[in-house]
């Protein structure tokens, strides 16, 4: 069961799983079939595996080698680990890859 808040709608994606989107969002669906609720004045990218972001306003929308998008924030720096995931590294932090291959924040 999904709330759907007052004067929103609820939308189903091809994968059967229904998304509250609220008044004045977008329901978009990526190629794998989920549909997702993009915010008023945020950007949809789908990545090469098929799913759509909601990239917000004055972010930058990055995409790793596991094709993946993810939102990079303004200030911060996009890095990708050795396993392919892109990540936001913070101003004032680096950039240090765990033992799981996946980049964090240091």
């Amino acid at each position: 069961m999904v709330p759907i808040p007052r004067g929103g709608l609820g939308l189903q994606g091809r994968d059967g799983r229904m998304v509250a989107v609220p008044k004045g969002a977008l329901g978009l669906q990526g190629r794998d079939g989920r549909m997702v609720a993009i915010p008023k004045g945020a950007l949809g990218l789908q990545g090469k595996d098929g799913r759509m972001t909601p990239i917000p306003s004055g972010a930058l929308g990055l995409q790793g080698k596991d094709g993946r998008m993810v939102a990079i924030a303004k200030g911060c720096l996009g890095l990708q680990g050795p396993d392919g995931r892109m990540v936001a590294i913070h101003p004032g932090k680096i950039g240090v890859p765990d033992a799981n291959g996946r980049m964090r924040n240091k």
